[in-house]
């Protein structure tokens, strides 16, 4: 079968051949494996992280719109109070006015 030693060399570096191209093929399809995973992490971080931000420009729109609303409120409390105000002091000037 092996006349040589040289054929005994080629049979062990095609075996070698072999085993090493099999051990790149493995490692590369892990390596893949690998990525993929990484990918699909990368995604659904980016949906998290999507979701937040929609969570965020929810809460600014409704602040914003609570923000204007309360300056309305505010604004007419300042006025109601300021009327109060001015009754009162009507009220205390012609009861000073009155008895005398």
């Amino acid at each position: 079968m092996f006349d040589t030693s040289r054929d005994v060399l080629n049979l062990v570096l095609s075996i070698s051949i072999f085993l090493v191209a099999t051990a790149l093929a493995y490692l590369l399809f892990q390596m893949s494996k690998t990525f993929r995973a990484m990918n699909r992490i990368a995604e659904g971080a980016e949906k998290i992280v999507q979701a937040i931000e929609e969570s965020i420009e929810r809460f600014k729109d409704k602040t914003s719109n609570i923000a204007t609303y309360l300056t309305v409120v505010l604004k007419t409390g300042q006025q109601i109070l300021e009327m109060v105000q001015n009754k009162r002091a009507a009220r205390r000037s012609k009861k000073s006015a009155g008895p005398e």
